[in-house]
């Protein structure tokens, strides 16, 4: 998926580039150009392994979503589960998150489960987004957050 973002930047150079910092963003902006930001949307594909979390940066990703729907590497997802929702993130996870933090990688809370909500944003020495969850509140779906989160 990477690589098909770098094929279309190439094929549309003076509508959309790719950004990785807020200065790129200004850059782009500035020329008249879209700016497009790289996410994954399950921090499994890291697999255990640092190096893979550090390849993604070098690749342009800067937004990581730490689940899906799934238990991986890193924690627990959202769950009809009660003690699912429990758990929260793995040791590997929280080593994730400080390494994300030190790259400049934002971490996204959407798809965790509650405990790895409050593992995140206890570890997270940067603001951290919920990309696409809605308030519990609203729609009460354990994928959404609650009043105090």
């Amino acid at each position: 998926m990477i690589a098909r973002a770098k094929e279309e930047f190439k094929k549309y150079p003076q509508e959309i580039w790719l950004a990785r910092s807020f200065e790129e963003l200004v850059k782009n902006e500035n020329a008249g150009k879209m700016s497009a930001f790289l996410t994954v949307e399950e921090g499994g594909v890291i697999d255990g392994k640092m190096e893979n979390l550090e390849e993604l940066y070098r690749q342009g990703i800067r937004l990581i979503t730490l689940t899906w729907n799934e238990e991986n590497c890193l924690g627990f997802p959202n769950s009809k589960d009660g003690e699912v929702m429990k758990k929260g993130l793995k040791p590997f996870g929280i080593e994730i998150v400080e390494r994300m933090n030190d790259l400049g990688i934002i971490v996204d809370v959407s798809h965790l489960s509650d405990g790895g909500f409050w593992d995140v944003l206890k570890h997270s020495k940067k603001p951290v987004i919920a990309s696409h969850s809605n308030a519990r509140a609203l729609c009460d779906h354990q994928r959404n957050l609650t009043d105090e989160m």
